[in-house]
């Protein structure tokens, strides 16, 4: 199995994967929701495979009976997307492994099994907070999981990744926010306007693929 990480960003992680499908299809690959040769299918999934602790999803990950992933896995065979984005996956390159050996690749129910050769995860900003104390939740602490630059128990927690067959060449490379720091510049968003609160002199941005 090949992994394929890049030390790049996530918040323009969808445009990459769209990118994916003009790149055309290797002589022999396999496909997967495709039935005539022409159409491509790609899908996002809000897995809910974050956890509270780091190193926890690992572990539910490293046996295949756990069945919160079970499920998830079934319904990814069901639908059988050429390309697929994640959200809400703990950030650990390990656990993309044992979810695709231990879940994907193995059939769930009657659900064919299905094999996604290349993956892309990296670092986002979640679980990491500011600074300087901003209470961004307004609960009269300065703390995670509501106080980080994007919602998170632990740094990098709950991320996303993507993935897709062997129809496509590998994923070259993506982007995430954390660069920045979360204290993106205004020129990066100038037409955003955010939302009403007390002032502070940290804004916060979150690059999450979900958030």
């Amino acid at each position: 199995m090949q992994f394929v990480p890049r030390r790049a960003l996530v918040t323009t992680l969808v445009i990459v994967m769209l990118a994916a499908l003009a790149v055309p299809a290797v002589a022999g690959g396999m496909r997967h929701g495709d039935k005539d040769g022409r159409s491509v299918r790609v899908a996002t999934f809000n897995a809910s495979l974050n956890r509270g602790a780091e190193g926890q999803l690992r572990a539910d990950l490293s046996t295949p009976n756990n069945a919160q992933a079970r499920q998830i896995a079934q319904i990814i065979q069901r639908v059988r997307p050429d390309v697929l984005l994640i959200n809400e996956f703990d950030y650990d390159p390990a656990a993309v492994d044992l979810f695709r050996e231990n879940y994907l690749e193995v059939a769930q129910n009657d659900a064919r099994p299905i094999r996604y050769p290349y993956a892309f995860i990296d670092e986002s900003n979640t679980g990491v907070l500011p600074d300087v104390p901003v209470d961004f939740d307004n609960n009269g602490s300065f703390a995670l999981p509501g106080d980080g630059f994007g919602f998170g128990f632990f740094p990098v927690s709950s991320g996303c990744w993507s993935c897709h067959g062997s129809r496509f060449r590998p994923i070259g490379s993506g982007r995430s926010g954390r660069s920045y720091g979360g204290t993106c510049p205004a020129r990066c968003c100038p037409t955003t306007r955010p939302p009403p609160r007390p002032a502070t002199t940290t804004p916060r941005t979150s690059s999450t693929c979900s958030g």
